[in-house]
């Protein structure tokens, strides 16, 4: 996953929450050019759904249940694992990991494990709201900007507090809770077993420098083991000392007890496991990454090492059974459904249970959200501490005047959310504030343009909503223009609505082509081009287009034939490209006779014909009888005939003697 990083870069002074004070918090701004980052792939990450999954605590559980609980919450706030796209500076000075100038450093790109230490006092309903769970990318420079509103903001937990969130899933028995130091008998935490506590040893009581310990010593080692053998899980461990402050465990397993052969227990062999915050880090492998773990998680503590070090046992009232365990409430302190949003800024929330966010919602009437408002609350805050209430003026700016319906909802220590509030708001462009909205309706038809609704428009500050909505009508097309491309490769189909002009289909189809016709001597070859439609409304179509043209005839030589007459000429060519090709011609030829010759012309139309002619001797004039030719018919003419007879020669059909003129 990849992150820009153009921001400013926010380097952050916690101080350590060792006095009981409120937190301080100083900045320092440097606007800086980060380049872009890689992230590793961040193993253990956890979703909202993960964290809904631990049951929310009631009256009727077993104790195994509520003990589960706890844990289960403790164990996801320290073993979920984040990265940020920039280095981060945590003033602590009391950390093991802390530099000269008791910073510590969180570095971009690396992972690390649970919260930073730190006196913010937050837990995982404040860290998902920055979190992706996704990538397990915590964007630290959104929950650090926002302290500059208050010391609770910072987004991060020590051992105290972190035990507290844990216990805070089914604890209302605490009356204050103010640190590990106040982790003391007068404020609702009970001892375990049979030593016996020294209320006088108090945090707040006494300027001894041992605390815990002197009670340790007093009640003797063996006491002591005894004590440690009946913690179970979810019960804590406590030490402090003036000098040091304190620090705090949850037990994690059931105790494991190891009693010698005289029946007393065995410090050596005994032990316990916990789950802590720690000021100091240490480095844990999961997934292949190495991840820099904000605590221990199930780490063993034997009984003697927890003598020596002075850890008294404790518990609290829900469970060890003298106290139920309570319903989650919220109260608002003023109450209507339709409150201004200065008589809420005015109005203060409390709860049974610890709270750790507030958040207003406005939306409008139609569902999108306008603003979304909310403030994480430190467990260590006056309104937890000494459960006072919360005053909405933390939250609500007091320029607010936005029209909607409002939702107040309390994020508390159970791991619910609870709605404090609900109710419209109505302002008008002056700002003025109206209980109700004044809904006036119209109807919009439905069209081919979009689908009919009843608008509901308020008269008063115009947030509007729709509803009873209708599916859109049919379009009233047009005729269809179909447009082929240039080339015939394409063929674009179109049809426009005659309602709403702007509302336009169009398909362009590719066209497949078929030779329909081969070109010849006189013929173009003829392609069929057909372009087919996948909308059913657009027909197919086609086109016939020349693509070659006629090459033309390659012509032989002309012949001309006359008729034994004279009377007509024939003009006769083939093409040499096909046989089958022939033009010919017969005209009529005129004559004319002069000196007993006739000459006869024959002129064609067709202009490949030429003009053709023939020249013939005339015809002479003949009688019949006479043979000798004189022009009379004779005795004369029968010795000719006689002449001629007896001349003649049968194998060559001619005669020496002529008949006719001479």
């Amino acid at each position: 996953m990849k992150k820009t990083a153009k921001i400013t870069a926010l380097f952050l002074s916690l101080a350590l929450l060792i006095t009981g004070n409120a937190s301080l918090f100083s900045f320092a701004l440097e606007g800086v050019e980060l380049p872009f980052v890689e992230l590793h792939e961040v193993p253990d990450r956890i979703s909202r759904e993960d964290l809904n999954a631990i049951p929310v605590a009631t009256a009727d559980m077993t104790e195994d249940q509520l003990r589960q609980i706890c844990v289960d919450f403790m164990r996801m706030q320290q073993s979920f694992t984040w990265t940020s796209d920039r280095d981060l500076d945590y003033m602590c000075p009391a950390a093991g990991n802390a530099d000269e100038n008791g910073l510590l450093h969180c570095l971009k790109e690396e992972i690390y494990g649970g919260f930073p230490y730190g006196s913010g006092g937050l837990t995982l309903y404040n860290a998902l709201e920055y979190y992706d769970p996704e990538t397990g990318f915590l964007d630290a420079y959104e929950t650090l900007s926002q302290a500059s509103s208050g010391p609770s903001l910072a987004l991060t937990n020590n051992c105290g507090t972190a035990v507290m969130w844990a216990l805070g899933r089914i604890c209302t028995s605490v009356s204050s809770f103010n640190g590990t130091v106040t982790m003391t008998q007068k404020n609702g935490f009970l001892p375990i077993g049979p030593y016996t506590y020294d209320a006088s040893l108090e945090r707040f009581d006494v300027s001894d420098s041992a605390r815990t310990k002197i009670i340790c010593n007093n009640n003797g080692e063996q006491t002591m083991f005894e004590s440690y053998a009946q913690m179970k899980k979810a019960d804590g461990m406590v030490v402090y000392t003036q000098s040091a402050g304190g620090h705090t465990r949850l037990v994690s397993e059931n105790a494991v007890v190891v009693r010698k052969s005289n029946g007393s227990i065995d410090g050596a062999k005994s032990y316990v496991k916990a789950i802590e915050q720690y000021s100091t880090r240490y480095d844990r492998t999961s997934g292949g990454e190495t991840v820099h773990q904000h605590g221990q998680i199930d780490k063993t503590y034997t009984f003697s090492e927890l003598y020596k070090s002075g850890y008294l046992p404790f518990t609290i009232a829900e469970l060890n059974g003298t106290q139920p365990v309570e319903k989650a409430s919220v109260k608002l302190s003023n109450t209507g459904t339709g409150l201004a949003f200065s008589t809420l800024r005015n109005a203060s929330l409390s709860s049974n249970y610890y709270i750790s966010k507030v958040i207003l919602t406005v939306t409008g009437a139609d569902g999108t959200v306008k603003e979304r408002i909310f403030k994480d609350i430190s467990i260590v805050s006056a309104y937890n501490r000494n459960k006072e209430p919360y005053k909405l003026t933390n939250l609500i700016p007091s320029t607010m005047k936005l029209s909607g319906s409002v939702k107040l909802e309390v994020v508390v220590g159970s791991g619910e959310t609870i709605t404090a509030y609900e109710g419209d708001t109505c302002y008008n462009a002056s700002g003025s504030f109206f209980a109700s909205h004044n809904f006036k309706d119209s109807v919009v038809p439905a069209s081919c343009a979009g689908g009919g609704y009843t608008l509901h428009t308020c008269t008063r500050c115009g947030e509007s909503y729709k509803d009873q909505e209708t599916p859109a009508g049919p379009h009233a097309w047009g005729e269809v223009a179909y447009t082929w491309s240039e080339d015939f490769a394409t063929c674009t189909a179109t049809r426009t609505c005659a309602t709403d002009p702007a509302h336009v289909e169009t398909e362009t189809a590719n066209a497949s082509a078929q030779v329909k016709q081969n070109a010849s001597c006189t013929v173009p070859e003829i392609t069929t081009y057909t372009a087919a439609f996948t909308n059913t409304a657009f027909t197919t179509q086609t086109k016939d287009v020349e693509t070659a043209s006629a090459p033309g005839h390659d012509w032989g030589e002309i012949t001309y034939t006359w008729s034994d007459d004279f009377a007509t000429c024939t003009a006769t060519r083939s093409c040499a490209k096909d046989l089958t090709h022939v033009e010919t011609e017969t005209v009529n030829a005129s004559s004319d006779e002069a000196n007993g010759k006739i000459t006869y012309t024959a002129v064609f139309e067709n202009e490949a014909f030429a003009t053709q002619t023939k020249v013939a001797d005339a015809p002479q004039s003949f009688l019949w009888g006479d043979a000798n030719g004189d022009g009379m018919i004779s005795s004369k003419d029968i010795v000719r005939l006689k002449n001629y007879l007896a001349n003649y020669n049968a194998e060559t059909g001619t005669s020496t003697v002529t008949l006719g003129p001479k």
